[in-house]
């Protein structure tokens, strides 16, 4: 199991192979998998299913450290 999680920028959700994600254009990809960082000057990379290969930042992913649990957001 990789030490490493694929997370949404913004709320820190995790996201996995099958998710949608939007390009900073807002167009929908489908998430297939992605390497993470090979070293520290590597953001790693994310793979969607059309057959492209991008930079994180394109989606506003990032890599974290360890497993990430989904927050649970109550509605008042």
């Amino acid at each position: 199991m990789s030490p490493w999680t694929l997370v949404r920028q913004d709320s820190h959700l995790p996201v996995e192979p099958g998710d949608t994600v939007l390009t900073f254009r807002g167009e929908k990809r489908v998430l297939a998998g992605g390497s993470p960082p090979a070293h520290s000057g590597s953001t790693g990379r994310v793979y969607v299913e059309c057959g492209g290969e991008y930079f994180l930042s394109v989606f506003g992913l990032i890599w974290r450290r360890g497993t990430v649990s989904p927050r649970i957001v109550e509605c008042a």
